[in-house]
């Protein structure tokens, strides 16, 4: 007997035998008792291809049982606690990226003109793995590279997309700068496609295993060809942000790296299953609770700390850097309204050549900022209150992984501040009428997930007209006696 599938009913003439992870050379199945079998669709074979699987006898031409497949099927990534399957032997070649970490292998198919990539790394869910041509000719760069990115989110929806990265920042669909989907480039890549088609996706013992296809051929201007020869690449594992692009890598190679696509090669070595993961606590961050002008709080840029910082405090995932006020990693700032408050901003200012340098600073509605990125909807949608304001840039930096401090007073003490001579700020005075309400943010206005809340207090407009009525009332009564 034979794991089998088909169409309409099940019979031998009308199906074929799909191998699983015990199968050697058609041998029959063995007996099984109380355990998980993985059975692997060959090829370009999909789940939506068959109306059932079954156990088909072919000596007695019986079925001894079968499952009928939906065609509405909402198939979700595969996850198994069984032990993690070897290479598929349709991926004769691979490499090592980042040993016990992230591994591709591939297949060339010059006479369908296709790329067959597998991507397998331990990665989480909404961590994703990116993949492709390099930027230069001569090096690993990441500037100007045609990767693909491939992720598993926390919903289970797999996903894999076509990039260009224009340059080291965050996605800005309006012109197409910086990390995006070709689909995204806006006016810079007009006629832009995804030329990516996901293949299939699992999740085995927290090891993620992604396959995908594309041309080998570039077929748009952002594309770049798949050349059998040696060739430079560019990789990088990072988190998603909310909208499912992604946010500034947390792994990339140190140095060059090179595949030869037409070089033969054994498979990738079997992945170490990754340790399990260790609760991560948000450092704490003091609140901040300027006196009003001309007290001024001062705006940097600075790296987000990780899972620990930004990513902890705000619940959301940024582009690896964020706003310090005073020195703070993204503080929840406390203010009163019917004060002026006055923000020093170092957040640069020239957005001609190059805005991943431009971080203009505002206070909005929108928890997540980047107006200038919205559609003319999402900017009807959002009320500034203040700036936007920009300054020279002026920014923390640091060498230091953020998980192995446990405060961020600790992890503060490995900050540099890099500024120009004479560094000349942008000058914020934000008036908080007696009309703004209880919850505001200081935001990037060029990008969005940099900044935090704002707590605003004091009597607000409502509670001033109700008081003054009130006093007048009193007023009208105490006359009357």
């Amino acid at each position: 007997a034979f794991f089998w599938v088909g169409g309409g009913n099940v019979t031998m003439a009308g199906g074929k035998r799909v191998p699983h992870v015990d199968d050697n050379n058609g041998v029959k199945l063995r007996a099984y008792t109380g355990e998980d079998v993985i059975v692997t669709l060959e090829g370009t074979d999909r789940i939506f291809n068959f109306g059932y699987i079954s156990i088909w006898c072919a000596l007695a031409l019986q079925d001894f049982g079968n499952v009928v497949i939906p065609a509405d099927l909402n198939v979700p990534p595969y996850v198994s606690s069984g032990n993690p399957s070897p290479i598929m032997p349709e991926f004769p070649n691979g490499k090592v990226l980042k040993e016990d970490r992230f591994h591709i292998c591939w297949k060339v198919d010059e006479a369908a003109g296709t790329f067959r990539l597998r991507f397998e790394g331990t990665v989480k869910r909404d961590e994703y793995m990116s993949f492709g041509i390099s930027g230069s000719q001569t090096g690993t760069s990441m500037p100007e590279s045609d990767v693909i990115v491939a992720y598993i989110g926390k919903d289970g929806e797999a996903g894999a997309m076509d990039y260009y990265l224009q340059s080291r920042s965050q996605c800005v669909p309006t012109n197409g700068d910086g990390a995006c989907p070709d689909v995204l480039m806006g006016s810079a890549g007009a006629g832009a496609t995804n030329d990516v088609t996901l293949l299939s996706s699992r999740v085995n013992r927290g090891i993620t295993t992604i396959d995908v296809e594309r041309p080998l051929a570039a077929i748009d201007a952002k594309d770049k060809a798949i050349s059998l020869a040696p060739t430079y690449v560019s990789w990088a594992i990072g988190e998603l942000n909310p909208e499912k692009r992604v946010s500034k890598h947390s792994l990339v190679p140190r140095g060059d790296v090179q595949v030869d696509f037409s070089q033969e090669s054994s498979s990738c070595p079997r992945l170490a299953l990754p340790a399990g993961d260790k609760d991560v606590t948000p450092w704490v961050i003091d609140d901040l609770t300027p006196k009003p002008a001309p007290e001024v709080i001062t705006a940097h840029i600075g790296p987000s700390g990780g899972e620990q910082g930004y990513q902890g405090i705000a619940g959301q995932v940024g582009w690896g850097i964020a706003w310090y006020l005073n020195g703070l990693l993204v503080p929840e700032l406390n203010v009163q309204r019917n004060n002026i408050y006055k923000f020093e901003i170092y957040g640069g200012n020239d957005n001609s050549t190059n805005l991943a340098n431009f971080h203009p600073f505002y206070i909005t509605s929108d928890s997540d900022g980047g107006y200038n990125q919205k559609t003319a909807k999402g900017k009807e949608a959002e009320t500034i209150y203040a700036g936007p304001s920009g300054g020279e840039l002026c920014n923390f930096t640091s060498m230091a992984d953020p998980k192995d401090f446990d405060t961020f007073e600790k992890y503060a003490e490995t900050l540099n501040k890099t500024c120009p001579p004479m560094v000349k700020p942008g000058i914020l005075e934000w008036t908080v009428d007696p009309g703004t309400p209880d919850v505001v943010y200081y935001q990037c206005y060029q990008h969005r997930y940099f900044g935090w809340k704002i707590n605003v207090s004091g009597a607000s407009q409502t509670a001033v007209s109700f008081a003054l009525m009130v006093a007048l009332l009193a007023l009208a009564v105490f006359n009357q006696i």
